[in-house]
């Protein structure tokens, strides 16, 4: 295996979409045994809200740019193990009207995850496929110091409607190690319809519940995903994604900074290969 390959084996991203040809991008897709995929993903961001923090009143604007990296092996038809690596670098830039303002930079890889997806019920044995997603994940954050862990389990259906359609939905629940950190549940539900061959056309929605922590309040985002993966080779992917979020007020728990509801766009790019 040349050098560049095996580079790409170890830094892909895990990607969701639907499985047409030589790809296993759908949520509920497995490996087969000693089958590997790798993708590797760019994505865009900016979030825009306002704020109060001591009494005084202002506006946050927040510029990121995330790359993730991941592989997966398959083990068994039933069981398929992976890897993902996240990162990137953002800027928040806070001001008030009294002229203050704060420019918070990051970067650095803020996230390492080893995840593993069980099929509890084989996509072929009936009308729907189930499976679930064990993952554990150690997140960083270079600025503020701090590092925990998280522990996450998600679970979920599919159907195969048409030979051109099929459609999902899904729970999970994350759980970190850290009482600084927000413990989180996750709902979401979408549809992958096959347009023509080579090209297919994916639409997500999702509300996550972040639950009160020992330093903010609870909070909810909602978000409105779509994407078309376009085949560039019989095991070769592009996908491109425009995604619209919403999240509700927050706030620390000691009441000295409050946030009214905020909005989230990004764009994004991923490369998926099938080994």
């Amino acid at each position: 295996m040349s050098t560049t390959r095996l580079c790409a084996v170890l830094v892909g991203t895990l990607i969701c979409g639907l499985a047409h040809a030589d790809n296993k991008l759908f949520p509920t897709d497995l490996l087969a045994p000693r089958q590997a995929d790798a993708t590797l993903s760019l994505n865009g961001y900016k979030m825009a809200g306002d704020l109060r923090a001591n009494g005084v009143p202002g506006s946050m604007h927040v510029y990121g740019l995330d790359v993730s990296a991941a592989a997966r092996y398959g083990i068994t038809h039933a069981l398929t193990l992976g890897a993902q690596l996240s990162g990137g670098s953002s800027n928040a830039i806070t001001s008030f009207n009294n002229n203050v303002r704060f420019d918070g930079r990051e970067s650095g890889l803020d996230r390492t995850t080893v995840f593993a997806r069980l099929a509890l019920v084989p996509e072929g044995r009936g009308p729907y496929t189930v499976t679930t997603d064990l993952s554990v994940a150690h997140d960083q954050n270079h600025h503020g110091d701090t590092s925990y862990n998280v522990y996450g389990v998600k679970g979920t259906v599919s159907a195969r409607t048409t030979d051109l359609v099929r459609t999902y939905a899904s729970a999970g629940i994350s759980l970190p190690s850290k009482g600084y950190a927000n413990r989180t549940l996750a709902l979401s539900a979408g549809g992958w319809m096959l347009m023509n061959p080579g090209v297919t056309a994916t639409l997500d929605v999702g509300i996550e519940r972040s639950m009160a922590s020992s330093t903010v309040t609870g909070a909810n985002a909602t978000s409105l995903a779509g994407s078309v993966i376009w085949e560039l080779a019989p095991r070769t992917s592009l996908r491109t994604s425009l995604m619209f979020g919403r999240t509700t007020a927050a706030g620390s728990t000691d009441g000295l900074v409050s946030t009214k509801p905020s909005q989230a766009q990004a764009l994004g790019v991923t490369l998926y290969h099938l080994y």
